[in-house]
């Protein structure tokens, strides 16, 4: 909700703090996924795009939509991230 209200910081802060623990259980994919959301709100787009090509090339369907994600994220990188979020294909 933070970022949606373009309170990055925040954002960043309580994403790290609620993902903690999924960051050490889940695999590469899903750490990729939240690296890659989180250089979107850090407005870091060469850390996005290096998280989307890991995504990207090692894909096999199951996160899907995350990778979808971070195109939109990457592709619409001048806009908020509502409105990145929002320009997903569906």
């Amino acid at each position: 909700m933070y970022a949606c209200n373009n309170d990055y910081e925040n954002a960043i802060k309580y994403i790290k703090k609620s993902s903690s623990i999924f960051n050490r259980m889940f695999d590469e994919g899903w750490r990729w996924y939240y690296k890659g959301t989180i250089a979107f709100l850090d407005r870091d787009k060469d850390k996005l795009y290096h998280y989307y090509s890991k995504l990207n090339n090692s894909n096999t369907g199951y996160y899907w939509s995350n990778l979808e994600t971070l195109k939109s994220l990457y592709e619409n990188f001048d806009k908020s991230y509502i409105e990145a979020y929002n320009h997903k294909s569906k």
